[in-house]
């Protein structure tokens, strides 16, 4: 059992968000089509050889958001705290792995294996940041660099009211929050689904505050969590915990090992994590300027470009 187990989503169509502001995690948002959009297991290139895989994905999705009256807004990573650096290493180590497999399957000829682990090997380079900010820019998209993760940057635009809600599969992403929180998932179609920490919260039977204690135990991208704990064992040791020190006790109980004094430290950063006070601004889409971008310097399909501004400039009209 995972902690997607507990979840009901709400299904709701996309053109019922309408004036809603959405904030996303951009470099997430750059990798996953960084990732999908390839061709013969590499990146989508213009004819100058810029590498364009995520600004097509990106122009499609926030043109459609834009077309049905969605405000996005992009958030991306600053510096990671310190006690990140482990899970950062090891992201590393597995794209390293990966680009030897790929070498490996190359001269094996093993086309299809090579373009698997070509996926694997993507990270975000600051040229393709500076490249969708441009778009951004053309489409009148509010973006920022956060001062450390983006995710805490992103619950506290909504938790500020600068945002309506973050779209995100990260379940962490609630412990930033509330217990009125709720995040967007699926959220590329014609419908896409609010998951609610509340009906969470009450399906599990726990409080906020357990909600937390049992992400730690359980592990996340700054702890490791006890020996062969998962959620549904780390849900069983905080269910009846009246304090984040009885929790850590039932987890030494399980794993003398643990490093206690790193639980603390993840329960203080998801309280008290790095933010700023930032009121991100909507501007009309400019025509023009989404032309001199797309199509006269990265060369993206005029018909893909325009029969999405035209979407975007009936909606905003």
């Amino acid at each position: 059992m995972s902690i997607s187990d507990f979840a009901n989503p709400t299904e709701v169509r996309c053109t019922s968000l309408s004036g809603e502001r959405v904030v996303f995690d951009g470099y997430i948002q750059m990798y996953k089509f960084l990732t999908s959009i390839r061709r013969d297991g590499d990146y989508v290139r213009n004819s100058n050889g810029d590498v364009i895989s995520h600004l097509i994905g990106l122009y499609n999705r926030i043109g459609s958001h834009l077309a049905n009256g969605v405000q996005p807004i992009f958030v991306f990573d600053g510096p990671p705290p310190d006690m990140k650096q482990r899970t950062i290493d090891a992201r590393v180590e597995r794209k390293n792995e990966a680009e030897k497999l790929m070498e490996q399957a190359k001269q094996n000829g093993n086309t299809d294996a090579a373009e698997k682990y070509a996926a694997r090997t993507t990270s975000v380079e600051p040229a393709f940041v500076e490249s969708a900010c441009e778009m951004f820019d053309a489409l009148g998209v509010p973006y920022m660099e956060a001062p450390s993760e983006a995710d805490p940057q992103c619950a506290h635009l909504v938790r500020s009211g600068e945002a309506d809600y973050i779209c995100t599969t990260d379940y962490d992403v609630f412990c930033y929050n509330d217990q009125n929180a709720a995040f967007i998932k699926q959220f590329s179609g014609d419908t896409c689904q609010i998951v609610s920490l509340q009906q969470m919260l009450n399906e599990m039977e726990i409080n906020y505050d357990q909600y937390r204690w049992t992400r730690i135990i359980a592990g996340t991208d700054y702890n490791d969590s006890p020996s062969r704990v998962a959620w549904k064992r780390a849900l069983n040791m905080t269910q009846d915990a009246e304090s984040f020190e009885r929790a850590i006790d039932a987890a030494v109980e399980w794993d003398a090992e643990i490093d206690t004094d790193r639980y603390r430290a993840v329960y203080d950063w998801f309280q008290n994590p790095t933010v700023d006070d930032w009121s991100p601004t909507h501007e009309p889409t400019d025509p023009e300027a989404v032309r001199e971008v797309m199509i006269e310097k990265y060369h993206l399909q005029q018909s893909q470009v325009e029969n999405k501004l035209d979407e975007i400039v009936e909606q905003q009209a």
